[in-house]
């Protein structure tokens, strides 16, 4: 008898729906589709997928080839689902994603690649339709085949994939671009660049115009103005980018006025050493002279952004390249950004030689989480995860621009280097680095700063470094100064009481193994560290650990504003000035000479 009762009242609760005061019935939302895969030949073509539901209900596509209509509606519906031809040779996917207010559902696309005869391969590229012929057949290409670019050409979309020589012989490709596509199940559409990939090589080529990068969606892209992604050996030598970057995103970004993301395919162990490593980035003699800009709305994740390369992976050699436009990131997430590097990450040996920023690099912050930080350096922003032994060289580099990073008085914490903002550590520090001496070494050989750098906007909590070369290095880095000028006038107005977190240098604003070295470095009498009541500041190192080498150079002069208290570097005081803390057993400052 009980039992009967129960499904009596199970069936009249799935018959009837819960009712309102006025006694009205509320149907229960549904949504359901007929399919959820189409495929289709590399042909234009249409097909149609029905949807029953009692609700509104709205369709949209994560590729540009695949249009729907109707795109919203309620009720019991067909969908016509058009799809453009294929004109590559590589077979491609995306999605179709119906939303309402009881799930979301998806049908995913598949789309054959293009049959194409190859009668004569072009060599020289004339014109815009040169140019898609010559990405359409890249799979008929040696890697040694030389493409040469033969006059000016403006093309409308990027080519996929790069596997040869493009010598662009100084001739301009001009791009006008801009996707909402956030798609990573095809990656064609997560790099966006006159060549979408680059395995091979770029030289002697100019860009103009501008990419604009507003996905819907999430996905990670990489965006440059000469390629989204350079990848394995891919060299890219005397380019110079005029395309101006734009993205207003949710998501992560590596953008790059040259190349969005260069670096090696690497295998790590169970202990993230490095067992292998495949290829070697090159970007030398390239030069950027536009905007590269970001802005981040919501809590987005970690974003890399520079003036020449905004992400860099393992191993590479940065050489001779400048950088003249403005790099900006607005927004929340944490940002890692550089006038010449954003990122470089896995650290195994990269240099980076005659390399120079004229460009302002600019950080505001309009939100915060438990894990923001913001990076702002004139040639680098943020190194990652190195590893044990990995060296990283600035040889000849200089920055003249300014470099800001306003807090707008949220807890976010940041640094702020002329050079590089900061220096990672190992995640086998605790291991390796049991002996006292680092596990990794930044070396800034000859480098000089001039560019101003402010930090404002910060509150009690912020942690705040600023340094002239580096503003800070992790205690297993071992950072080796010689021959660097600090010339500029530095600036934070952190509230911050204690030091450990609030430090300002003329050389390095904090941290660094015990066996760090500075030797013939130089600060100018042009330099002006400026900082609260409460910040540590010194004229070499502002926050420093007991260092064990002997330090040599000269001081020409400078400031130190503490507070309302001003002090005017002379032949008595300087040595006082040097370190806010007294060095180790076997440091001198004997070294250190006071004129010009």
């Amino acid at each position: 008898m009980k039992k009967s009762l129960y499904l009596l009242m199970a069936l009249s609760l799935t018959v009837l729906s819960c009712k309102e005061n006025g006694g009205e019935e509320i149907e229960t939302p549904s949504l359901e589709i007929d399919k959820t895969e189409i495929s289709v030949a590399a042909d234009a073509s249409s097909e149609t997928f029905s949807i029953t539901s009692n609700a509104a209900w709205t369709v949209n596509s994560s590729a540009d080839w695949i249009t729907v209509d109707p795109a919203k509606g309620e009720g019991n519906a067909t969908v016509t689902v058009s799809i453009a031809e294929n004109t590559i040779a590589k077979e491609r996917t995306g999605s179709i994603n119906i939303n309402s207010t009881a799930k979301r559902l998806s049908v995913a696309v598949k789309q054959a690649a293009a049959e194409i005869v190859v009668e004569t391969k072009i060599t020289e590229i004339k014109s815009a339709e040169d140019f898609v012929t010559v990405g359409n057949t890249m799979f008929t290409y040696e890697p040694t085949d030389v493409i040469s670019l033969e006059a000016d050409i403006t093309i409308s979309a990027p080519m996929d994939s790069l596997k040869v020589i493009f010598d662009g012989k100084g001739h301009t490709i001009t791009l006008n671009y801009e996707t909402t596509d956030a798609s990573t199940t095809d990656p064609v559409y997560a790099n966006v660049g006159v060549f979408r990939k680059v395995y091979g090589t770029v030289k002697n080529l100019k860009t103009a115009g501008s990419i604009t990068v507003k996905p819907e969606g999430s996905g990670t892209y990489h965006i440059g103005g000469i390629a989204g992604i350079g990848y394995e050996n891919a060299v890219f030598e005397n380019c110079e980018n005029g395309i101006a970057l734009s993205a207003t995103t949710g998501v992560t970004h590596h953008m790059g006025g040259v190349v969005g993301y260069a670096g090696a395919s690497i295998t790590k162990d169970a202990n993230n050493t490095i067992l292998t490593t495949e290829g070697t980035a090159s970007i030398k003699s390239c030069k950027n002279t536009a905007k590269v800009e970001m802005n981040v709305e919501g809590a987005a994740a970690a974003s890399q952004v520079g003036g020449i390369i905004g992400h860099l992976e393992s191993k590479g050699t940065v050489e001779s390249c400048t950088n003249e436009g403005d790099v900006i990131y607005s927004g929340a997430g944490t940002t890692r950004m550089g006038g010449i590097c954003g990122y470089v990450n896995n650290l195994d040996n990269i240099t980076f030689k005659d390399c120079i920023n004229n460009g302002g690099v600019t950080n505001t912050a309009t939100g915060y989480s438990s894990t923001s930080w913001a990076y702002v350096g004139g040639i680098t922003g943020y190194y990652g995860t190195p590893s044990i032994g990995g060296k990283v060289l600035y040889e000849n580099c200089s920055n003249t621009g300014t470099l800001t990073c306003d807090n707008a008085s949220t807890k976010i914490r940041s640094r702020v280097g002329g050079i590089n903002a900061h220096g990672g550590n190992s995640n086998d520090y605790a291991k390796a680095n049991a002996d006292g001496t680092g596990v990794h070494t930044w070396q800034y050989k000859n480098c000089s700063n001039s560019g101003a750098i402010v930090m404002s906007g910060c509150v009690s909590s912020t942690r705040s470094q600023i340094g002239g070369i580096q503003a800070y290095s992790e205690p297993g880095g071992i950072a080796i100064m010689e021959g660097c000028t600090s010339s500029g006038s530095y600036s934070c107005d952190s509230p911050q009481s204690s030091a450990d977190h609030n430090a300002l240098g003329g050389l390095l604003g904090r941290g660094g193994a015990t066996d760090c070295a500075f030797t013939d470095n130089t600060i100018a009498a042009t330099c002006t560290l400026t900082g609260t009541a409460t910040t540590a500041i010194g004229l070499f190192v502002g926050n420093n650990n007991a260092y064990t080498t002997a330090v040599t150079g000269k001081i020409s002069g400078g400031k130190i504003v503490k507070g309302d208290t001003e002090t005017v570097v002379t032949a008595d005081n300087f040595s006082t000035l040097l370190f806010t803390k007294a060095l180790g057993e076997g440091g001198t400052i004997t070294g250190v000479t006071f004129g010009n």
